[in-house]
């Protein structure tokens, strides 16, 4: 199970880092309401409901992408979803896509292809999740320069210092 959550907070993290240049932390250590969490930097002093402008709309499109990455990581990993452990994911979804869609059919094409996004981003960037999967099993909780060195240590295809 350790490794499940490790791979989708992975996705979380590592699609994070290439849709907004960077991640402020990620932890495999269970919560009262989650089993994981990544923490970002990108959702701070982002309100719709002020503020609906395209830059708004892109980073909010952005957004669902990085929380279904979670779950297409999981998939990548163990080969099934679990729709289950990203129950949590899906909800937050479905309450930003009211700020980008009418509903219908519109809505499922429109959510289908931020799911297509984010599972091509996570299949680009696999060895970033791997990389950061490891970690994390070892670690628990990594902040954002331990990120960002594990995502470029994978590019290298080298080891990570332990410094």
């Amino acid at each position: 199970m350790k490794n499940t959550v490790a791979y989708h907070e992975a996705g979380h993290a590592v699609v994070e880092f290439f849709l907004f240049g960077k991640v402020k932390k990620v932890s495999i250590i269970p919560g009262k309401e989650f089993q994981g969490q990544t923490t970002s930097y990108s959702v701070k002093n982002l309100d719709p409901d002020i503020d609906f402008s395209p830059r708004t709309k892109d980073n909010l499109e952005k957004i669902i992408v990085i929380f279904y990455a979670g779950n297409e990581a999981t998939k990548r990993f163990k080969g099934r979803y679990d729709y289950i452990g990203s129950q949590s994911d899906y909800k937050k979804i479905g309450n930003i896509s009211i700020y980008l869609t009418t509903g219908g059919k519109a809505e499922g094409y429109f959510l289908k292809y931020l799911r297509e996004r984010a599972k091509d981003l996570v299949k680009h960037h696999w060895s970033s999740v791997v990389a950061l999967a490891e970690q994390l099993m070892v670690k628990k909780t990594m902040e954002t320069k331990e990120i960002e060195d594990a995502i470029r240590c994978s590019w290298k295809g080298g080891k990570q210092n332990d410094t």
